[in-house]
């Protein structure tokens, strides 16, 4: 009975492992856990060789629960379980990058060809053991070879990965923290070859994350007094990058290099961070490449990094966290529609209020326009905090997000019985009780009808007619 226990708990342990490192992947081929299951392989079999040194049997045992009451047994479980979650974590990664790696026409034959290796290498494996075993050498020490073995096939497997040991490592962290959630990563490989993938700039982390969802590496234009800091130098060894200035027209010819050369290129239109959590000026620099090369323009959102300590808002303008939750949003490619007549200047400014086009279309794309305004301010309320300032004027004072919902929801019940009508007019002076009146009325389920006290008694009549 204890075979089939230790069984179900090795077989349990490959289904919790299974699903971390699928979680992990989350969509696009992450290596870098094949040679940490290896490492946690490599760990766990040194312990269990230690459990089973000089261990007393414990055949006498007549129940599961005698059994593993006694010496080192908990112990044997735990390695077998840690075993085999290493081996999900050798097994996933390696499986999907050979099956997304592997052409169509040959791909079955690619599966087939893995399967008969490992039936070699397993036959081998067992004979290897079945030898050693008949010259004297107990399964302990066995364990502790194969298990030193695995450390050095770890380091092996982890400098000659297929994929940027670094972007993995990235990738697995924002899933992991940052509960990263990506949309529309279909569009990125709709894309062609070297397409421009241009994001909006919310924090210093955007191109990380943009290394961690981009299934082929880009070169990324890093702005040059971004890239001479000292913090950024060592990330940028880790990752293709090319320094410019935005500002300088000079500066499109060695991206449209690159894009030529068939490497896609990740850049921030923006050129700087934003400081009002909305789209920045766009410079022409990257809307140039686009049209010089033919490119498609892969537009790309972020949202969440600008609620992170490493934004450029103020804790004003939004509630900071350690760990925000973040959304990717990836729209359709598109090309920049440049009229072929225009050239020189007028060119560059058409291609520059083009990308501004598709940029702003991001922002409208991705942004949630089915909330009612009390729907909004309550959920401003909710991230920021009930106690932030939300209105404030020379004659009352402050009023918080908490006491303005308040006011709001009081009114509005003395409204709901006040008034029949589904359409109110609301004329008061620009203060804080305009504003606690306006969401009240809304709170009452009508409609308000905004009239500016200083426009005239016909302009006023003629609103509210119109109301």
């Amino acid at each position: 009975v204890v075979v089939p226990a230790y069984l179900a708990i090795f077989a349990i342990s490959i289904a919790v492992g299974s699903a971390i490192a699928g979680w992990m992947s989350a969509g696009r081929v992450v290596l870098l856990p094949a040679p940490i299951g290896t490492l946690i392989i490599a760990v766990f079999g040194m312990d269990l060789a230690w459990s089973l040194w000089g261990l007393q049997s414990t055949a006498e045992a007549e129940t599961i629960a005698a059994f593993f009451a006694g010496q080192n047994t908990i112990r044997v479980a735990i390695d077998l379980a840690g075993m085999a979650i290493g081996g999900a974590f050798l097994a996933v990664p390696t499986f999907a990058a050979m099956q997304s790696w592997a052409h169509e026409d040959r791909r079955a034959r690619v599966i087939g060809a893995a399967n008969v290796l490992s039936a070699v290498f397993i036959t081998t494996g067992l004979a290897l053991v079945a030898g050693l075993q008949a010259v004297g050498v107990q399964i302990p020490m066995i364990i502790l070879g194969l298990s030193v073995l695995n450390i050095g096939i770890a380091w092996l497997m982890l400098v000659t990965l297929p994929t940027n040991p670094f972007r993995d490592f990235v990738s697995i962290l924002f899933r992991a923290f940052m509960r990263l959630e990506v949309d529309g990563l279909e569009n990125m490989k709709n894309a062609g070859k070297a397409p421009i993938i241009a994001l909006n700039h919310v924090s210093f982390l955007d191109g990380a994350l943009a290394l961690a969802i981009t299934e082929e590496e880009p070169v990324f234009a890093i702005d040059y007094k971004i890239a001479q800091a000292w913090w950024v130098k060592p990330f940028l060894k880790m990752c293709k990058f090319l320094p410019l200035d935005p500002t300088k027209p000079m500066a499109t010819r060695s991206l449209i290099k690159i894009v030529q050369d068939g490497n896609p290129i990740g850049i921030f239109p923006e050129g700087r961070l934003t400081v009002t959590g909305t789209l920045m000026k766009v410079y022409d620099g990257a809307a140039m490449v686009a049209d010089k090369t033919g490119s498609m323009v892969v537009p790309v959102r972020i949202d969440g990094l600008e609620k992170s300590y490493f934004s450029r808002l103020s804790g004003g303008q939004v509630r900071r966290r350690l760990f925000p939750k973040v959304k990717v949003t990836i729209l359709e490619p598109v090309k920049l529609d440049v009229p072929a007549e225009l050239k020189g200047r007028k060119r560059r400014i058409a291609a520059g209020a083009a990308l501004y086009q598709v940029m702003s279309m991001l922002m409208f794309r991705t942004t949630d326009t089915s909330t009612t305004v009390l729907e909004k301010v309550i959920e401003t309320a909710r991230d920021r905090g009930m106690r932030r300032l939300a209105a404030e004027d020379p004659v009352t004072g402050s009023l918080s997000y908490g006491k303005l919902l308040t006011g709001a929801a009081v009114l509005g019940a003395r409204f709901h019985r006040m008034f029949p009508e589904k359409t109110l007019g609301v004329m008061l002076p620009n203060a804080n009780g305009a504003v606690a009146t306006l969401l009240g009325v809304m709170t009452a389920g009508k409609v308000p009808a905004m009239l500016n006290f200083t426009a005239g008694s016909c302009n006023i009549l003629a609103a509210c007619k119109a109301a």
